[in-house]
């Protein structure tokens, strides 16, 4: 399954996301968390929300095939 979620800034999202990652792996489901390899704000290869929960993630850059990854 892949979800997709737009919203304004301050919305919540990527708490959402993290929350939803737990809940997944809680019920034994694999959980594969992608970010940019551009976006070091919180450092290579990491989710963060404001409200200080953070997870590792696996950063992609733009010379990789995202399909080969995911396969």
């Amino acid at each position: 399954m892949l979800s997709f979620h737009y919203s304004t800034m301050n919305a919540g999202k990527t708490t959402m996301l993290l929350a939803s990652a737990h809940n997944y792996k809680e019920k034994g489901m694999k959980v594969m968390l992608l970010t940019s390899g551009l976006d070091t704000r919180s450092g290579i290869g990491v989710i963060s929300s404001r409200i200080g929960i953070s997870s590792e993630a696996y950063a992609f850059h733009r010379e990789e095939n995202l399909l080969d990854y995911l396969t």
